[in-house]
């Protein structure tokens, strides 16, 4: 099941030291312009990975999919809602880009 970004958070630690997580971003139509950053808090998502989706019909990325799957120990990636209903990326730290 995926847990969803709250509405008064920008920042997400995510605890991968258990288990593979999943954080579902908020519909772009009601979040144009937001940035949101994702991390993994916990320097264990190379073990358990995080996946992040977007809502519905929204993308996220390449414009064409719907979700990513991050592995990288510390890794941190900063979306941003833009046009289209696409969840863009701004910055993302943690070596080659998962795709």
């Amino acid at each position: 099941m995926a847990t969803p970004v709250p509405e008064n958070q920008s920042i997400i630690l995510i605890d991968t030291s258990g288990s593979s997580r999943t954080i579902e971003l908020p519909p772009v139509s009601s979040s144009l312009g937001r940035l949101i950053t994702i991390m993994d808090g916990t320097y264990t998502a190379a073990t358990s990975n995080v996946i992040i989706q977007a809502s519905g019909s929204d993308t996220l990325l390449d414009f064409t999919s719907t979700s990513n799957i991050f592995s990288t120990n510390g890794f941190s990636v900063t979306f941003m809602a833009g046009p289209s209903n696409n969840w863009n990326v701004v910055n993302y730290f943690g070596g080659n880009f998962p795709g």
